[in-house]
C-alpha cells in the first residue's frame, strides 16, 4: 500500500465499516492490507481505527441488530 501525501480530487479519503463482527473485521483487514487495529473505545460507542505505519487510515464500530453495542 503507496503512501499520498494529498488525495487526488475526488478520491476517497476515509472509510468508516460498520460490523457484526469485529474481531473478524479487523482480521480480515489487517492481513488484506497490512493495517493494524485499535482496541475499540468506549468512550466513544466503541469505535476503532485502523492505523498503517502509525497512520489513521479507515474506522469501524460494531453494528447489530439495534445499531449500537450490547456488549
Amino acid at each position: 500500500m503507496s503512501t499520498r501525501t494529498k488525495a487526488p480530487l475526488g478520491s476517497p479519503c476515509w472509510t468508516d465499516l460498520w460490523t457484526s463482527d469485529v474481531q473478524g473485521s479487523q482480521e480480515f483487514y489487517c492481513e488484506l492490507f497490512s493495517w493494524e487495529a485499535q482496541e475499540p473505545s468506549p468512550e466513544f460507542g466503541g469505535y476503532f481505527m485502523f492505523t498503517r505505519n502509525g497512520v489513521p487510515v479507515a474506522g469501524g464500530r460494531w453494528h447489530g441488530r439495534h445499531g449500537r453495542h450490547e456488549g
